[in-house]
């Protein structure tokens, strides 16, 4: 249910994403090789911007509806 909410959401996503000027989004896209343990590493470093970024969002006044997306995965 929940990888059925994340893709559509994504697709929901990419229409304003593409129609905005450059100065009105951040994007980025990498593909990489690496051991599990840097992906391990990685994600963990990426909880703890999302704490950060939860207490930024708490202590600021909702104007903006904004939204952040992180994956990574490995090809098969």
């Amino acid at each position: 249910m929940f990888d059925s909410y994340r893709n559509n959401l994504r697709l929901f996503s990419m229409s304003p994403l593409t129609n905005l000027v450059s100065a009105s989004k951040y994007s980025f896209s990498v593909l990489f090789s690496c051991t599990e343990e840097t992906i391990m590493e990685i994600q963990s470093d990426f909880l703890d911007i999302l704490k950060k970024a939860q207490v930024l969002v708490e202590q600021s006044p909702a104007r903006k509806v904004c939204q952040m997306n992180f994956d990574i995965f490995s090809y098969p």
